[in-house]
């Protein structure tokens, strides 16, 4: 009776043995388990609540949470508590939350935008001084307009009786001033616009006047003041010819005389009577308001 029960000693002693080696077994998975834990918690934690790439979610299963944790982008939640942690409150050298500058918003008046509206300003003041500066410092053309009887009066000559050479302006030349041959077209009036016909490119003949000749009348020229016409007339000096030619091969020859400003309203220019005499009209004035005319005495006709 003695012999099994040592037997059955023994037995246990060795079940007991094999089942307490499972139990270690065990306890070191626990303690590795805890070990990951411990080494990265933050890492752990960010993983979770930010989104991850299938990449990230390998690398995590593998257990490289450092490279995990550098590879996955955290959210916006995630990434303002992280700035709001960092900022240290009281610390020397370090920005905190109430002393942060604050953001300027986006708007219209940012100062790139205050200063093209500054530079806009001047360019726009520029452009409206330039034709004063224009005629008060150079001085070029009359800025008072007077009306045309003041400085034309109709002279008391006695006109001769006889048939006049004319013929119809088709192009006038002033080589002192850099123009020459530019065409002459037929110049109308509207009285419902109360206006005059022009063009950009060519001056005009006013038909309500004479046509060139070597008796009497106003053979009136009009035109913009533009470099294409008549910018350059108020280079013109007393002595300076003019030449126009007519359609029926005629070349009327005329002197300069004087020039003067008008206003727009004055017609009186249409009412001359005596010698022949040709009137070339362009603008003046800072704003182009006046009428400058340039009056040219007739010296010659002859067949071109």
């Amino acid at each position: 009776m003695t012999t099994p029960k040592k037997t059955t000693k023994r037995t246990t002693r060795k079940t007991t043995k094999a089942s307490k080696a499972p139990v270690k077994v065990a306890k070191t998975k626990v303690t590795k388990a805890k070990a990951t834990k411990a080494r990265a918690p933050h890492a752990r934690r960010v993983a979770k609540k930010a989104p991850q790439s299938r990449y990230a979610r390998v690398l995590q299963r593998a257990r490289y949470l450092p490279v995990v944790k550098s590879i996955v982008k955290p959210s916006k939640k995630a990434s303002k508590t992280t700035k709001s942690r960092k900022v240290q409150k009281g610390a020397k050298g370090v920005k905190t939350a109430k002393n942060a500058p604050k953001t300027v918003k986006k708007g219209f008046f940012r100062p790139r935008n205050v200063a093209l509206i500054g530079l806009l300003f001047i360019i726009v003041g520029i452009a409206g001084a330039a034709p004063t500066l224009y005629y008060t410092v150079l001085k070029r053309g009359s800025v008072n307009a007077q009306p045309f009887s003041t400085h034309v009066a109709n002279s008391g000559q006695a006109v001769p009786v006889r048939v006049p050479i004319t013929g119809n302006p088709v192009s006038i030349s002033l080589p002192s001033v850099w123009i020459n041959d530019l065409s002459i077209i037929p110049g109308y009036y509207d009285a419902k616009t109360d206006e005059w016909t022009l063009t950009l490119d060519k001056a005009q003949f006013a038909t309500i006047t004479k046509q060139p000749n070597d008796v009497s009348g106003l053979t009136f020229v009009y035109g913009h003041y533009r470099p294409e016409v008549f910018a350059y007339l108020h280079h013109i000096q007393p002595g300076a010819e003019a030449t126009v030619l007519t359609d029926n091969g005629l070349r009327f020859t005329y002197v300069f005389k004087t020039t003067f400003a008008v206003p727009p309203t004055d017609t009186s220019v249409f009412n001359y009577q005596g010698p022949p005499i040709l009137t070339v009209q362009t603008c003046s004035g800072q704003w182009f308001q006046n009428r400058q005319m340039y009056q040219f005495d007739f010296v010659k006709v002859e067949k071109v």
